[in-house]
Order: structure tokens, then sequence, then C-alpha cells
């Protein structure tokens, strides 16, 4: 072979080289596409199988939320955001949140989950490829279901707080349901209140009301966790609470509940899922806007009656009927 045909060849066998590696070039991007969309796919399938088995009860068979917040929620997987919320999911699962029946469930903080594990959460929560909350999570939460119904929301509330024993990844330690609201004197009497919950906020910590007249409280959720209105300290004569619902109102959903309290006093009301976060005081004032000279003592009488109502699909009613001579007082609750 000459010289010649050589040069040729090689001119020929560069060129070729050249070719394969400019398509190469073209096509790798797309293919490194192809395999992390495959990769994010297999680790929301394996945290749709631990969503299932741990956080389904709290909350909700697809994210939907229940005791705990919505997850399957767009500003969750908002992609300008992707890396913010993917601390903000990672963060919240490893450590839990203070103050709230979040636990912890990192390993390194004595949780059960691992550091893998708690990603592939974190991809389910903030990606959701392929549709995964419905592709994924709903069979394997109705097969689970089958299996162990979740616990009323009523059992789940008795839970502990995460973080009313010691310190949480440097999070504040809580202090309990017994957590004091704002300081706060009385304002003019009303009786008509507006409360607007967020998540976790009143935006309102104190009230006041006459005594032995008929108040109307009326909530909005506009947060994504579910939050409610008890006045703690305040019973029906039946030993009934005055709240919004015991089983509390989801985001984006409105509650009222109409009461009489006859008793003038300082009284307190919480969101009984966020105890010591959302906390606030309600004034009971006597004929010329007077407060008894010492607060109502524990135990003493406040006499008002409470009539909780749900009227979703026209079901949950039930009637507290005071006693001879009480005060009464309705609840309703509007979903």
């Amino acid at each position: 072979m000459n010289t010649s045909k050589q040069i040729n060849i090689m001119v020929i066998l560069i060129f070729l080289l050249l070719v394969v590696l400019g398509a190469y070039t073209l096509f790798d991007p797309t293919r490194e596409q192809d395999a992390k969309a495959v990769q994010t796919d297999l680790l929301a399938q394996r945290g749709a199988s631990l969503f299932a088995t741990n956080c389904r009860p709290c909350h909700g068979d697809i994210g939907q939320g229940r005791v705990g917040p919505a997850l399957n929620r767009p500003e969750l997987r908002d992609p300008a955001k992707l890396n913010q919320n993917q601390a903000f999911v990672g963060d919240t699962i490893a450590c839990g949140r203070v103050g709230t029946l979040m636990p912890t469930w990192g390993a390194a903080h004595g949780g059960p989950l691992d550091d893998e594990q708690i990603r592939d959460l974190v991809a389910l929560i903030t990606i959701d490829p392929n549709d995964a909350w419905n592709t994924y999570v709903r069979p394997l939460s109705e097969e689970a279901n089958k299996l162990s119904t979740p616990l009323p929301v009523s059992d789940l509330l008795k839970g502990s707080v995460t973080g009313s024993q010691d310190s949480v990844c440097g999070q504040k330690v809580s202090t309990g349901a017994a957590g004091a609201a704002p300081p706060a004197t009385p304002g003019a009497p009303s009786t008509s209140l507006n409360e607007t919950t967020t998540d976790n906020k009143f935006s309102a910590t104190d009230f006041t009301v006459p005594a032995s007249q008929s108040v109307t409280l009326a909530l909005s959720n506009q947060g994504n966790a579910i939050h409610n209105w008890h006045v703690t300290d305040a019973t029906d004569s039946a030993g009934k609470n005055i709240t919004t619902g015991d089983n509390g109102t989801i985001g984006g959903q409105n509650a009222n509940v109409t009461f009489t309290i006859t008793q003038t006093g300082t009284y307190h009301y919480q969101c009984d899922f966020h105890p010591t976060e959302m906390l606030g005081t309600l004034f009971v004032l006597g004929p010329g806007g007077a407060l008894p000279s010492a607060t109502a003592a524990a135990g003493a009488s406040a006499t008002a009656a409470a009539t909780p109502s749900t009227t979703a699909g026209g079901t949950g009613i039930a009637t507290a009927t005071p006693a001879s001579g009480g005060a009464t007082a309705t609840a309703t609750r509007t979903p």
C-alpha cells in the first residue's frame, strides 16, 4: 500500500471518528435525561411504598392531607424552587416539626428511615414523576387500608407532640399544650367574630364578647394543615366543648361555631392540632364591659351549650341539651 492510500484511509477513519463523536455528543444529553427520568421514577416508586406504609394515616391516602398537611400539592413541585423545596421536605421528614404531631423520621435523630429512604420520599413529594401519587401511591394505600385502617383523627391527636421532651435538630423545645397566649387586654365586645388560620398561626389572638349573648365565630382555614378553634376552659352544660370541630377543618374550607357563655371571665382558645403555636385569649364581659375581680377559677361554672353539626353530605348532627335554665349555644361546622 502506497503512502497516498494510507493517508486517505487515515483521513477517512478520522472523519468517521469525528462523525461518531459528534453523534454521541448530540445524543448524550438526551440519554442522560432519560436515565435521570428512569432513576427519579424509581425513587418515587420506592417513596410510594414508604408513604403508604408510614405516612398515609396522617397525610391521607394520596397525600391530600388529614391530620398533617397535604403533600400532594403544586407548590411543593415548583421546578423553580426545587432545591429549596427538597431541602425543606427532607429536613421536615428527618427532624419532624416541634410543636406538632410530625415525628422525627431520620435515623440520625433516632427515627426509622435512612438517608436513601428520605431521598425516595422527597422525590415523590417534590417531583411526582409519572403522576406517582395516582400511579404508585393510590394502589399501595388501597392495599394497605385492607390490612390496617388508619386510626380516627381523634385518636391520632392523642399522640405525642414532637419536642415535648427534648430539642430536635436544634428546633426549640415545645412547651406543651399549656403554652401562653400572646398578651392581650379586653376590647369592645362583639357577637360576630372572624378568625383566619394559616400554618401555623391565628389571625386574631384575642377576642372580647358579651356574657349571656349568642356569639358566632367564623373560621376560614387558608393554610394547608388541618386547624380548628377550641375554647379550652369553658364547656357546655353537658360537658361538651365549644369548638369549630374536633376533627378540624382542612385547608381551603370554612367552619362556624355559635355559643353563649354566661360567666364573665378570661378564657383561652387554641388550635388542637397545633396547641403550642396557635393560642389566644377570650374575654367575656358583663354589663358595662366589666370583668370579675379575678379570672374565673378552674372548675368555675361557665354555662355554655354547643351543638356541632356537619353539613357535608348532611350527616353528623349532634345536640347538647343544657340543664334547666341553662344558656344555649349552637355550633355549626360548615365544610
